[in-house]
């Protein structure tokens, strides 16, 4: 489809019309089926109305912010476990090292 108002003919009308040689082809949308095809890296979901395409890529800063949320995580857990109070704070202390 050419653009987003035939988009919407078809989901309103149940029908598109085509110009093809000056003559107009009306297809109607039980007869239409159209694939998506999202390139790697995307996830599309949607419906007849709308659809959405997601990029699902991984960047170094959103690892990063997936390793402080685990960390994070990791310790509210251990302190549930101690039975610690939630309205206390908790010290925590680590190291690491540069290698791999």
């Amino acid at each position: 489809m050419k653009s987003h108002v035939e988009k919407k003919s078809l989901v309103e009308n149940g029908q598109i019309d085509i110009i093809v040689e000056d003559k107009t082809l009306t297809f109607k949308k039980d007869y239409i089926h159209v694939d998506y095809i999202v390139s790697s890296g995307f996830e599309m979901a949607g419906d007849q109305a709308i659809n959405v395409i997601l990029d699902i890529r991984l960047t170094p800063t959103l690892v990063e912010e997936g390793q402080v949320r685990d960390l994070i995580r990791t310790i509210q857990d251990a302190s549930k476990k101690m039975n610690l109070p939630v309205e206390k704070y908790i010290s925590v202390s680590f190291s690491a090292s540069n290698n791999s």
